[in-house]
């Protein structure tokens, strides 16, 4: 048995060396594919019944559309808590909670996805992340949920972002560890993190010229991976269009390896993000991760808080760059 540490996190890891699986154990089935329109999906008539928020061109394709969540978890007019108890904290729900729907055809495969249609996902993500990101707005979320495992609302491809009006304690705990990082070494952790990774080389997937992709040390699942951009900035609001169109490329390569080597598995892509409206941060890095939904949580994960993973890092990455996609 093995415990290993996210340098930059801190995050733990049990890797349960007495019964490793092999990579190739997590293929699955390939699935076909589902039809274009789906009776009663709300992405799939959005422009029928939903109204855009904004609208980002695809060149020679359908267009990337923004819209307010049908069903919002947060909503500004969200009201005053229904039971109020001495001792115990309670606010309103206040916040925003929108859709950014990739394409108008129901069961389209991400890894299929043109680049062009990566860079202009990737433009509005920005775009909505900088008009959302107002004074007032401690914490803002970019999640991808593709597939019914990794829990999304419904099975259209489309990428949810919401401002919430609290930080978690859980990004609290990471960006109290960053600032002890830089505060101890005068450097951000994340940039130590992608160098190290990069020149072990083992976990390392792709390397190009303003990202670096990889199977974390402590990888908290098999086959999690992390997108860090080599150049520092704290928040993903900062992205330029180049660094746009380097990471389009790296997510597309990364879910066709997901699609030609395990079988076209849910995900979660979730960009993890400093608040824009704060300012430049010298501690704090945004990066992306990949988080394939190979495995249920334990009820060890559960009662720990450490994750558990019985696949090694180095195979996952091994086996992931061995993968062909052409």
């Amino acid at each position: 048995m093995e415990i290993r540490e996210n340098l930059a996190t801190r995050e733990l890891v049990l890797l349960d060396l007495n019964n490793l699986q092999r990579p190739e154990d997590f293929v699955q089935k390939m699935q076909p594919p589902g039809p274009d329109k789906v009776p009663g999906c709300p992405y799939c008539s959005a422009d029928k019944i939903l109204k855009p928020l904004a609208s980002f061109p695809v060149e020679g394709e359908a267009p990337v559309i923004a819209y307010q969540h049908p069903r919002p978890l947060l909503s500004d007019a969200a009201k005053s808590p229904s039971v109020k108890l001495p001792g115990y904290k309670a606010m309103p729900g206040k916040g925003v909670h929108e859709i950014i729907v990739d394409s108008p055809l129901h069961s389209r495969i991400p890894a299929f996805y043109t680049v062009a249609r990566y860079k202009t996902m990737l433009a509005a993500y920005r775009s909505r992340f900088v008009v959302n990101m107002s004074l007032s707005t401690p914490l803002l979320v970019l999640v991808r949920n593709c597939g019914i495992f990794a829990n999304a609302f419904v099975p259209h491809q489309c990428t949810e972002l919401m401002t919430l009006p609290v930080v978690t304690e859980e990004v609290k705990v990471k960006q109290r560890n960053a600032l002890g990082y830089y505060n101890a070494t005068g450097e951000c952790v994340f940039c130590k993190m992608r160098r190290m990774e990069m020149d072990d080389g083992s976990r390392a997937l792709l390397d190009t010229e303003y990202f670096s992709s990889f199977v974390p040390y402590a990888s908290l699942e098999p086959f999690h991976l992390w997108i860090l951009p080599k150049r520092h900035a704290s928040s993903f609001g900062a992205i330029s269009d180049e660094e746009i169109a380097d990471l389009a490329l790296h997510l597309k390569t990364l879910l066709l390896k997901f699609y030609h080597g395990l079988g076209n598995p849910a995900y979660n892509l979730v960009i993890e993000s400093f608040p824009m409206n704060l300012g430049a941060v010298e501690s704090y890095h945004w990066y992306c991760f990949l988080l394939p939904r190979l495995n249920q949580a334990s009820g060890f994960v559960l009662g720990s808080g450490m994750h558990a993973n019985n696949v090694l890092p180095e195979d996952c990455a091994r086996f992931l760059r061995g993968v062909k996609i052409q």
